[in-house]
């Protein structure tokens, strides 16, 4: 076992009220909030303060003139509009009796990583796609959340008789963003679960699949229509969360360009053992440990995303 895994699972056993994980263990589990977060995946990152950030947003789009020789050369007005982000901490804490932690500390230290990682994701992509906490449900004040801000929204009918009805519906969708402005590009597709097995299973009027060489649902579908596509639940709004179901499926953008997401710091990650949580820790062997991360988001241009609903 790695030498920062042994520290880890030391601090793990100790009585002491200290940090569980060591930096580099930290940074490994940061990255893999990175990877089970869907907009994580998609987002342009940068590390922002405590206080937030500001980023410029131009206005139009300037356009350069052909100058003849010895002529004036033309100027170019040039604006910006500003769009804030204002960091959230997302917080989750797990308590863990002693003696499950002394009789497999290992499956401890594992379970414990995973569920921190799946918590801290969930809440990211709750937050970033609805605007809301995903333990209450209660909406975030001063965000802009994607799926109810987003300018363009499409009807998809998973019951109409035509079998490419997914695929013009999304390619609707992502004309609506192209056309909007020049710059944008859209880049990736966030999708629910059930969107996968709903492009297995289009086929021709022969019964030949339309987006695969075979029917097979070993396949992940990754990409459709060449881009990615990143699945999770949490774009309808209820991914193990206290998160309402919305009528959304798939969210299409020009994701790298207009969804900015801002990291203060890494995770951090810390253990009582006396009182937390309500528990009295000391008086029933429980130990508790809680998880935090500070991150914030803004986007560019609501144009830039297409929000595609299911047909009621």
């Amino acid at each position: 076992m790695p030498d920062a895994a042994v520290k880890s699972l030391d601090n793990l056993l100790s009585g002491q009220n200290k940090a569980v994980f060591p930096p580099e263990v930290l940074e490994q589990i940061w990255k893999r909030v990175y990877k089970g977060s869907v907009v994580q995946a998609v987002a342009q990152t940068t590390p922002i303060p405590l206080s937030g950030a500001v980023i410029p947003v131009p206005v139009g789009q300037p356009t350069a003139g052909v100058v003849a020789e010895a002529a004036l050369k033309p100027t170019v007005d040039v604006s910006f509009e500003t769009r804030t982000i204002t960091p959230i901490k997302v917080a989750a804490g797990v308590v863990l009796s002693e003696e499950v932690i002394r009789r497999s500390p290992v499956m401890a230290y594992l379970d414990l990583q995973n569920q921190l990682v799946e918590s801290i994701a969930r809440a990211m992509d709750n937050a970033v796609l609805h605007g809301k906490d995903a333990i209450t449900g209660n909406a975030l004040t001063g965000q802009t959340p994607i799926i109810s801000t987003a300018a363009n929204v499409v009807t998809v009918d998973y019951a109409a008789a035509k079998p490419d009805a997914l695929l013009q519906s999304v390619l609707a969708g992502v004309d609506a963003v192209e056309a909007a402005n020049d710059q944008f590009a859209v880049d990736a597709f966030l999708a629910r679960k059930n969107v996968r097995t709903k492009i297995i299973g289009i086929s021709d009027t022969q019964g030949r699949p339309l987006y695969q060489a075979s029917s097979s649902l070993a396949d992940p579908v990754g990409t459709f229509l060449g881009l990615p596509v990143h699945y999770t639940n949490a774009v309808g709004g209820y991914e193990k969360a206290k998160v309402a179901e919305t009528e959304a499926v798939m969210v299409a953008g020009s994701f790298k360009d207009n969804l900015v997401l801002g990291n203060v710091a890494s995770i951090e990650l810390r253990q009582a053992n006396e009182y937390a949580f309500g528990h009295d820790l000391f008086g029933k062997n429980l130990k508790a440990f809680l998880a935090e991360a500070t991150f914030g988001w803004a986007l560019r241009d609501p144009k830039a995303f297409a929000v595609f609903k299911k047909k009621a």
